[in-house]
This record gives C-alpha cells, sequence and structure tokens, in this order.
C-alpha cells in the first residue's frame, strides 16, 4: 500500500513523488521517488548504519545520538541527481525511526530493515511496472540488501558499495 503525497518537477523532464509506503509491520516510510515517464532502470538506495534520511545524511533530529549537527554529505541526493542524466529513477527513503519515517531505532534489525526493503521493491514494482530495479546498498546497507535478498527478495541487479 501506498500514497502519493505530493509531485514536484525537477531536472531532465523528470518527476519528484513524496510517497509514504506502509510496510510489512503497519510502518510508514516516507520517501521520495525521481522518474521520467520512461525510465531505463530503478534504483532503490538502501542506508548505513544509524538513523539516515532519504539523502543518506545522518538524521540530526535524533538528538539523543547526535547533540551537535552532523555534517550533511547527500550521497544519495547527488547520486540521483547524477542518474537522471541517464534517465535512472530513484527511489530516495527516510529509514525506519528517521526523517519522516515512523519507527523507533530500538526496533530496528537487519530483517526488519531488509522487509522494509522488500515492501519497497513490490510497490515499485507496481508503480513502475515493466522497469528494471536495483538496490544500492551503501556501508550497513550492504549487509541489509544481502539480507533481503535471503529472504526472497530478487531485485533485477544489485549495487554494493563500501561494504561494512
Amino acid at each position: 500500500m501506498h500514497q502519493i503525497v505530493k509531485q514536484n518537477m525537477k531536472l531532465n523532464n523528470m518527476t519528484e513523488k513524496e510517497m509514504n509506503i506502509i510496510s510489512y509491520d503497519g510502518i510508514k516510510l516516507s520517501g521520495v521517488l525521481t522518474s521520467s515517464k520512461n525510465p531505463r532502470a530503478l534504483i532503490i538506495t538502501v542506508h548505513g548504519s544509524f538513523n539516515q534520511d532519504r539523502n543518506g545524511d545522518l538524521d540530526s533530529s535524533s538528538k539523543w545520538m547526535y547533540p551537535e549537527e552532523p555534517p550533511k554529505r547527500k550521497l544519495f541526493y547527488d547520486m540521483s541527481n547524477a542518474l537522471q542524466k541517464a534517465d535512472i529513477a530513484t527511489f530516495r527513503y527516510d529509514k525506519r525511526a528517521s526523517g519522516k519515517s515512523d519507527g523507533r531505532y530500538a526496533d530496528t534489525t537487519l530483517t526488519v530493515l531488509a522487509n522494509d526493503v522488500k515492501t519497497i521493491l513490490e510497490v515499485l514494482r507496481v508503480q513502475i511496472p515493466g522497469v528494471p530495479i536495483g538496490i544500492v546498498g551503501q556501508s550497513e546497507g550492504c549487509l541489509v540488501t544481502l539480507k533481503s535478498y535471503d529472504i526472497g527478495v530478487r531485485p533485477d541487479f544489485i549495487l554494493l558499495q563500501s561494504p561494512a
């Protein structure tokens, strides 16, 4: 189940859609789908350790973990912008218990996060049918990506970036 919250135009005929996806256990995952009408492929970005937002930045709203503002790196935001030039869509989401997504950090495990990836992939296969969908895992996201494969997720391709 998903809900499109708002839609904005972006670069290179790409549309940016804010989406809420309800994960397997009822937790809302909030993210943004950046896509043209007929993308060549779609990439789901999967975060590294700790609370991270859709851009791949540490979620500074988690004051218990980051009393001071951590530096912004915009890893997934920059990746999305670069991929737009090749007409590749991206789905960037706020990790469970981060940004606009619901949940509690203490309740996250690799299996929980892998099931979030599974739900996202299933929703996006319906949202953009016939388009190859891949997963890019970054750091701990590599472990989450591999765990998602272990529980039956079958993307068209996987890229592991800086495996943990």
